[in-house]
């Protein structure tokens, strides 16, 4: 009986489909039940072909799903976003807070928070959008017109239209975040376009769907 447990333990060991894990394991299985008189001499054959059957099966389903695995995209939990804002200081924080901090995006790009090493605005501009992934455009009314229409600031829809133009406009990797009711361009109807009317916080679950594909697949 201890001649055939050991034989056992020895073929679990020298199996080259039995990850270390898994060796250690059923072996411990093996000695308890061995220990307590769990396995009789009569089912201990069928049990030792049960036991590596199992376990080489288990190491056959674990390769299988990291082969799925490794044909998929990575996670992306290290994407740069840029913010392009007008003045709704709050509204801008609270979304930097909530990339950075709750879906753990790289710090968001905020251009008036970046040095500017002695460039221009517009090569300021430039240089900070070749390092991004997806871009975030608040569309508040900061602006006032003649017959009392709000829109955005211009350089708000100026940033907005590079970027259309840079990432495509069907990427999804533009996302619109609209407060109020304001002047908008027909030509940016087809973007991701969310309403934060009630306060951008309530719409963190809305961003977050929008974003799925991205961070799931980079």
């Amino acid at each position: 009986m201890v001649t055939n447990i050991n034989n056992l333990i020895e073929r679990i060991q020298d199996s080259n489909k039995i990850s270390d894990f898994f060796k250690k394991k059923y072996i411990n299985l093996l000695n308890i039940a061995h220990k307590n008189f769990l396995i009789s001499k009569t089912k201990l054959e069928t049990v030792i072909e049960e036991v590596i059957e199992k376990a080489e099966i288990t190491i056959e389903e674990e390769q299988k799903k990291i082969a799925v695995s490794s044909k998929k995209k990575t996670p992306s939990i290290s994407l740069t976003p840029f913010i392009v804002h007008g003045h709704d200081e709050l509204s801008m924080m609270a979304l930097k807070n909530f990339l950075q901090n709750s879906l753990k995006f790289k710090e968001p790009v905020i251009l008036k928070h970046m040095p500017s090493g002695g460039q221009t605005i517009i090569e300021k501009f430039e240089h900070y959008s070749e390092l991004i992934d997806v871009v975030f455009v608040l569309l508040t009314p900061d602006d006032t017109l003649l017959n009392s229409t709000k829109r955005a600031r211009q350089n708000v829809i100026l940033e907005l239209g590079y970027f259309m133009g840079k990432l495509g406009r069907k990427s999804g990797r533009i996302i619109l975040l609209r407060k109020g009711k304001l002047e908008i361009p027909s030509d940016i109807k087809g973007l991701i376009n969310i309403d934060i009317s009630n306060g951008i916080e309530m719409s963190f679950e809305k961003i977050r769907n929008e974003l799925n594909d991205i961070i799931t697949f980079n």
